[in-house]
């Protein structure tokens, strides 16, 4: 199935999946039960307690015991849970940073425009075991299968969400989930983003989507989660603007007059010639049956409702992931200059001439394993082992056709095991640790050791503190790259990351501090000449963050501080400073039925050498040559809610009317100063 294909395919399912649902949703009148800090363990939904539909005297009930009515203004109950945790989280509804972009976090970077190639200012460095294929510039945009959200609402739900910015650019989310029992629901995503920009041949076109399910059958006994995720990232590359000097020239104030180093497709200033696609999409299904187990059932107080638990003791699990991820580079206009430049060989290209690349990796994943748990339900011990089977297929071809396709398979064993314990209540020490070891196939030696503890104590303060020890193969792109032109082979060994952290969350005083420590050993980097290069000597970064709110009656601030420190030669670019600060009034009118917050928010980073950014691998470099020097930037926000509608206005790089562009890598500012409008309108029957 070609990716076109794929990409009706899911489309095709998820209009499917809509209109299969209940018809005509009506808007609520009243927000549901959400408090924006749901993701604390200090603020957790109480559990939901589903009644048996039926008909009793003259009221009729749906399956889930609600009473059926057209207009129907009770708040629905709903929160969602991920792939390999039942602990229940509530969807954030809060105002106080939904203006900011919630794909990039508060430290991602693009490359001028929303949707492009992305890093993120904090040193993060991959640690997961086994083969992958080296593309990260797009993995801060992606929905990750570990983090999924799996819903259970007791009446549909359904999130609408509309950007508009600069330059035509629009983005749209659709969001719906509703359960088909009370003990299975179904939901849909599609995320989809168009983005000009507002300089010259940088358009982005996203599409990011999936679908989700989760059961469990009546007994308790059988637990089912799948979904499938598709991403779809094009960019068109224009190689960075010509000179950073004509952004101080009032005859560009223009931006889109300002020259840059790749050509358009015949002579277009809006396509360029030169383009990167990453397409991806995965199946993944997680189920286990619990062979051995403890029931309970409870009755209310006058007998007309029970409740049933279960206390598995020993289940056997399946995990099924099939993954396709795929690479293009497309250059319709080669140039000999610009190629010497990147691969110092001159190629003698003529008009009929292009470059082409497809890079395509395949895994398939089987997972087996058993486990058992020890205690009662409401504070349980999980214990898990199995093996795990894989197969990874790396293809390349040089043509569009996929003509001289070469391709080879790698299959992996490994042995993977977890403890957890989640804090069902306060006051309870939660933990978890998990290892995995690969001991057949090329990464055969790769592991991942990782341990996780915390506690609250006294309702004061939340501890945490975990290490995570790891050893990856070299990704295979890094190590084998071939266009129709040329061919790139370097030959590097696992590297290894050492991870200890820390943290405390005081809600009282709404302030956290944590701090982390990172040892590397074989680093993978791309340098400034454009070669894979692999650091043998260790080198550690120390981060250290804390966060702080305060309030003055209806006045808030908001404060983040994030210091990075790497030792001796670390071949990193990082900024050693890094400030966040939001001052902003936020209280709530016409009998609390409108809330809304004003403000400004600036961030600002001390001066560094920032990666560079490589069009014709995707890739960010190492480089010391050019210093980012950029001013505070600053955004003006006002975002209000009526009722469970949200909306932002925004004006961002506000900065940019006193000085000039914010430069996020050599050749790639920021836009102008920007004016973006959204919303986000919940609704549910």
């Amino acid at each position: 199935m070609t990716f076109r294909k794929q990409r009706f395919f899911v489309i095709n399912i998820f209009i499917f999946l809509i209109c299969g649902m209940h018809a005509g949703l009506a808007q609520t009148t009243a927000t549901p039960g959400m408090d924006g800090g749901g993701n604390s363990p200090l603020n957790r939904m109480p559990g939901m307690n589903f009644g048996r539909g039926g008909v009793g005297g003259d009221i009729q009930t749906d399956s889930l015991g609600n009473i059926q009515s057209d207009w129907d203004d009770t708040p629905a109950d709903i929160y969602y849970t991920s792939l390999y945790s039942n602990t229940r989280k509530n969807i954030d509804t809060s105002l106080t940073f939904f203006h900011r972009n919630s794909r990039l976090d508060r430290w991602g970077r693009n490359l001028g425009n929303e949707g492009l190639a992305a890093y993120d200012m904090i040193f993060n460095p991959v640690q997961q075991v086994g083969l992958s294929s080296g593309y990260h510039a797009y993995d801060l945009y992606k929905l990750i299968a570990d983090s999924l959200r799996f819903y259970n609402t007791t009446r549909p739900y359904s999130d609408f969400s509309y950007m508009m910015g600069p330059r035509r650019q629009q983005f749209i989310k659709l969001l719906h989930t509703q359960n088909i029992t009370p003990d299975w629901n179904i939901a849909g995503e599609v995320i989809n983003l168009n983005s000009p920009g507002v300089f010259q041949l940088q358009t982005a076109r996203n599409i990011v989507a999936h679908l989700s399910s989760n059961y469990i059958s009546d007994n308790k006994r059988y637990q089912m989660k799948a979904a499938m995720v598709y991403h779809r990232f094009r960019q068109d590359e224009n190689g960075g603007i010509m000179y950073d000097s004509l952004l101080e020239d009032p005859l560009y104030n223009f931006r889109s007059l300002i020259g840059v180093n790749f050509p358009g497709r015949n002579f277009s200033t809006a396509t360029s010639a030169v383009s990167n696609t990453h397409k991806e999409i995965q199946l993944l299904l997680r189920h286990q049956y619990a062979l051995v187990g403890v029931s309970d059932t409870s009755y209310n107080e006058d007998s007309t409702a029970m409740t049933v638990s279960f206390t598995p003791r020993f289940t056997i699990h399946h995990t099924f992931d099939l993954r396709r991820q795929q690479n293009i580079f497309n250059d319709a206009d080669p140039e000999d200059q610009r190629y010497y430049d990147f691969n110092k060989t001159i190629y003698g290209f003529s008009t009929a001439d292009s470059v082409y690349g497809n890079q395509q990796w395949l895994v398939l994943e089987n997972r087996f394993g058993i486990s058992g748990t020890l205690g009662k339900s409401d504070n349980n011990v999980s214990l898990e082992a199995g093996i795990g089977n894989r197969l990874d297929r790396f293809a390349q071809s040089v043509s569009a056709e996929r003509s001289g396709t070469e391709a080879v398979s790698f299959i992996s064993n490994y042995l993977y095991g977890t403890l957890t314990r989640e804090a069902q209540e306060l006051k309870r020490w939660f933990y978890g640790a998990r290892a995995e070891l690969y001991f057949t196939g090329p990464a055969a030696g790769n592991f991942l050791v990782e341990g996780n503890l915390g506690r609250v104590i006294k309702d004061i303060a939340l501890l945490q503190a975990g290490f995570t020890q790891s050893l990856t193969a070299a990704p295979y792109y890094q190590q084998h790259y071939k266009t129709n032109f040329y061919t790139r082979d370097f030959d590097l060994n696992a590297y290894s990351v050492t991870n200890i952290r820390g943290n405390i969350i005081i809600p009282k005083l709404k302030a956290q501090a944590g701090i982390r420590n990172l040892l590397l050993t074989n680093y993978i980097y791309l340098d400034s000449n454009f070669r894979w290069q692999q650091q043998a000597e260790p080198f550690n970064v120390l981060q250290v963050s804390a966060q702080k709110h305060f309030k003055w009656g209806i006045f808030h601030s908001e404060n983040e501080g994030i210091y990075q420190q790497a030792t001796g030669n670390a071949p990193v670019n990082l900024p050693q400073l890094m400030l966040r600060h939001q001052l902003r009034i936020e209280t709530p009118m016409f009998k609390r039925n409108l809330h809304f917050t004003f403000g400004v928010e600036g961030r600002y980073h001390t001066n560094y050498s920032g990666d560079g950014y490589l069009p014709y691998l995707n890739q960010f470099y190492l480089q010391h040559a050019y210093t980012i020097r950029n001013k505070p930037e600053l955004m003006v926000f006002f975002n209000f809610k009526v009722r469970a509608f949200r909306a932002f206005v925004v004006f961002d790089q506000v900065q940019q009317l006193f000085w000039t562009n914010a430069i996020y890598a050599k050749g790639y500012p920021a836009p102008n100063t920007i004016f973006r409008f959204g919303f986000s309108w919940v609704l549910y029957n």
